[in-house]
């Protein structure tokens, strides 16, 4: 008999050891449960007519453990713009291109952007006001020139003809293939022009080739500046200018540099655009020995000649020469008289 309460007694342990492993405490930070362990065996008592222990029942599952704590905005939402809300001036995006702060979702946001020229118009891609999304945004002639690097599309005139730039001040001409108004396609577009009458490119110019050139004395077209001057190069001049000089107008003259002046008559200096004898200077041409430059001219230093009359012996003078004084003054009735 008092085996056989030892036996149960041993059951009952065991029993108590599963539950206690079974019943662990709570975890906030716990991510899920701890299975239970396994129950023992029970134990079995030999002796007469005892009966085996049962075996021990197994652990139940342990229970799932609590989600973890909540983040540090109380699980809310992200803010759209940011970790601050975006500046008064801004708006928030919060479509396919956000989130972002940007200047305009619309064209309300645009209506005082009175910039020259004013940005009245949203382009919702990026987020900033322009003055032309497209043409309707703009008076005819103009267009709207879409750019990439200005930070600003503009109306800009654009033409189909040169009825379209019939309002513009100077520009009269429609160049179709830039579409853009200039000065000339032809010389009809150059009457009355101030800038001359025959069309260059797209401007008007006094000429654009010899032939142009029909003023007496200026036949010939320099086409650095497209005006017509008297030569290009020395073959347009003769004598007795036979040297073109660049500077300023093209013009002929006799010389432009002290080269041009050897073996010619006026002399070997280019003083003027002309031949000269001399001119002073480091880069001048001097004199012959004994001569001087005087105007451009060589003449012969003066030789020393003898001290004036009178400067020496002034003092001989004074002692023996002509009377002064009272003397002199008397005598001279007496000289008088006997001339008489």
């Amino acid at each position: 008999m008092t085996r056989y309460r030892l036996s149960w007694l041993l059951v009952t342990l065991a029993s108590g050891v599963v539950l206690a492993t079974a019943c662990g405490g709570d975890d906030d930070d716990a991510t899920s449960g701890t299975a239970g362990s396994a129950g023992r065996g029970g134990s079995t008592v030999t002796g007469s007519g005892g009966t085996g222990g049962s075996g021990g029942s197994s652990g139940t599952g342990g229970t799932a453990g609590k989600a973890g704590g909540t983040s540090k905005d109380g699980g809310s939402t992200r803010i759209p713009c940011g970790e601050t809300t975006c500046p008064a001036t801004q708006q928030c995006d919060t479509g396919p291109m956000g989130p972002r702060c940007v200047a305009c979702l619309n064209d309300t946001q645009c209506a005082t952007n009175m910039q020259n020229p004013p940005r009245l118009h949203c382009d919702p891609a990026a987020g900033a006001c322009r003055s032309c999304l497209n043409d309707t945004h703009c008076t005819a002639p103009q267009r709207c020139i879409i750019s990439t690097t200005m930070g600003n599309n503009t109306c800009q005139v654009r033409c189909a003809s040169d009825a379209d730039c019939a309002t513009q001040t100077n520009n009269r001409a429609c160049n179709v293939t830039t579409m853009m108004c200039v000065q000339c396609q032809n010389n009809t577009h150059c009457a009355g022009n101030a800038g001359g009458p025959v069309c260059v490119g797209t401007t008007c110019e006094q000429c654009g080739a010899d032939t142009d050139c029909v003023a007496p004395g200026l036949p010939i077209c320099d086409a650095t500046n497209n005006t017509c001057v008297q030569c290009r190069d020395n073959t347009q001049c003769a004598e007795p200018t036979p040297t073109c000089v660049l500077t300023g107008a093209n013009t002929c003259r006799e010389c432009g540099a002290n080269a041009d002046c050897t073996g010619r008559p006026g002399g070997g200096a280019c003083v003027m655009n002309m031949c000269r004898q001399c001119s002073p200077g480091a880069n001048g041409i001097p004199c012959p020995a004994g001569n001087r430059c005087v105007m451009n001219v060589c003449e012969p230093i003066p030789e020393a000649g003898p001290p004036e009359a009178g400067r020496e012996g002034g003092s001989d003078a004074s002692e023996g020469g002509a009377e002064t004084g009272t003397d002199a003054v008397s005598d001279a009735p007496a000289d008088v008289a006997a001339d008489g």
